[in-house]
């Protein structure tokens, strides 16, 4: 099927279209759905700040 162009490719996305996408992702799902978040900067030595983002969904019930 490839050689004959019968596949189809997948179109390349804007990047602020692809961001939009990933935060719908991260919406509530159903009600008391709770999302936290952590931002830590980390120094290494010979390697500058890096920073280390956690995402987690904390489900209540």
């Amino acid at each position: 099927m490839r050689q004959h162009g019968l596949l189809q490719k997948r179109r390349a996305r804007k990047p602020e279209l692809h961001q939009a996408l990933k935060l719908y992702e991260l919406l509530p799902q159903r009600p008391n759905d709770l999302w936290q978040m952590d931002v830590t900067y980390v120094h290494i030595p010979g390697f500058g700040w890096w920073c280390a983002v956690t995402v987690d969904l904390v489900p209540f019930f």
